[in-house]
């Protein structure tokens, strides 16, 4: 009897029932049709149902670009609240992708433009109810660079706006309505907007962390899509940035690692003794490297880790994980 109890006990924790198991099977059906046949209607209606699922907005994009879609950033001049899908292979993200905006905030902004389209930044500023927190990342994500022709620019003419005019600003010039200095600042770098993109939205529209550091990577370090063609059994190491990390309850200890590179995703497997010893790396690392023999079983390829290491390539910007569930 105590033997069938705890049969019956360990079903439980991951048993469903058969109606349970109908429901999911149907949303992964509709699911990859979607996927396969309308996939901009498909990350679109992720994208907007943030948060859920084990994969952040920042993933999702990257694997939609992956699949030949195309995504524009914000735009205070042509977004609304919500992405938007703009071609078969093209979304527009909305603007409730900038952290710290209120969408009554946005909602204001989208009945003014309405009405009348804005003429400039200062317009902008004037008709809406941004906060200067708000604007800023407005700015440093690339949402008001069609009124002021770059982020740097957006940037300066945000600060002229909120701050008492001083020796900062003592060159003007006519900027719309508003008098400010000519912005000294150098435009911002592709990895700087890589850097914004993440710092005020979380993701990126442009290329992934992982792009801008592959050329300072030994080649002993291989992309996650070439993992498939080392033979089992082969010592290799891969790198990404941590987009889960798993240790189920029944796994005996046992952690499931995913790393993401511009070309896609890597599973590790790391088993107790491993996990202690790296504990901390494992755990505070946004951009691991991960050293072990492969393995391929079932459809499936994995590395099972024996030496992990924080992945030293700057300062890259990283998304959100999924932790522990």
């Amino acid at each position: 009897v105590e033997s069938i109890v705890k049969v019956i006990g360990s079903f439980a924790l991951y048993g469903f029932p058969e109606s349970h198991a109908i429901s999911f099977g149907l949303l992964a059906y509709a699911s990859s049709y979607l996927k396969v046949h309308r996939a901009a209607e498909f990350y679109t209606g992720l994208l907007n149902n943030q948060p859920m699922g084990f994969y952040s907005p920042a993933t999702l994009i990257q694997e939609a670009k992956r699949r030949g879609l195309r995504f524009l950033a914000p735009c205070v001049v042509e977004s609304g609240w919500r992405c938007e899908v703009i071609a078969d292979t093209t979304i527009r993200l909305g603007l409730i992708n900038v952290l710290g905006l209120r969408e009554a905030a946005v909602a204001a902004m989208l009945r003014e433009r309405e009405h009348e389209p804005f003429r400039s930044l200062e317009d902008f500023r004037q008709r809406t109810r941004f906060d200067r927190t708000q604007m800023r990342h407005l700015a440093s994500v690339g949402a008001l660079t069609k009124l002021a022709e770059s982020r740097r620019r957006a940037l300066w003419q945000v600060e002229a706006t909120v701050l008492e005019q001083g020796d900062l600003f003592a060159e003007r010039r006519e900027y719309g309505s508003l008098k400010v200095a000519e912005c000294p600042l150098p435009e911002m770098s592709y990895t700087e907007r890589v850097q914004a993109d993440f710092s005020g939205m979380g993701l990126t529209t442009g290329k992934h962390p992982m792009a801008l550091a592959r050329a300072t990577l030994s080649d002993h370090i291989i992309p996650a899509t070439s993992l498939q063609g080392v033979p089992h059994g082969a010592r290799v190491s891969t790198a990404g940035a941590v987009i889960c990390r798993q240790r189920p309850g029944t796994a005996k200890g046992v952690v499931f690692i995913t790393l993401e590179d511009e070309t896609g995703l890597s599973n590790a497997i790391v088993y107790a003794n491993t996990f202690e010893e790296y504990r901390l790396t494992i755990t505070t690392e946004a951009f691991l490297v991960i050293t072990g023999t492969i393995q391929h079983a079932e459809g499936t390829t994995h590395v099972m880790a024996e030496h992990i290491e924080a992945l030293e390539a700057g300062e890259l910007p990283s998304g959100a994980s999924h932790d522990f569930h």
